[in-house]
């Protein structure tokens, strides 16, 4: 797959997220900035693909694909900061 068919799967794969969450009653932010104005601590300049929320439950949701560059470190980082507040949790998808 190259990278324009790549970027296309990807964008339909969030478009779906999206529609998902909405049917299940979340609010869903995409925009980073959007999402970044909603998360009340600091990611170290982390910024979501998608923040969903409902009630107390929070998902910051990282989308990967194939061609994306992947740190586990960077994600264990960012998973231990955000366990940290209760209700919040990073998902990759």
């Amino acid at each position: 797959m190259n990278a324009a068919e790549s970027s296309t799967v990807l964008s339909a794969y969030l478009a779906e997220l999206v529609r998902t969450y909405q049917q299940r009653g979340y609010q869903v932010y995409r925009e980073p900035s959007e999402a970044a104005a909603h998360i009340p601590f600091d990611l170290g300049g982390y910024r979501p693909d998608l923040l969903v929320e409902k009630g107390d439950e929070h998902l910051l949701i990282e989308v990967r694909s194939e061609q994306s560059p992947f740190s586990i470190d960077r994600f264990q980082n960012l998973t231990l900061m955000v366990r940290q507040h209760p209700g919040w949790r990073l998902l990759v998808a």
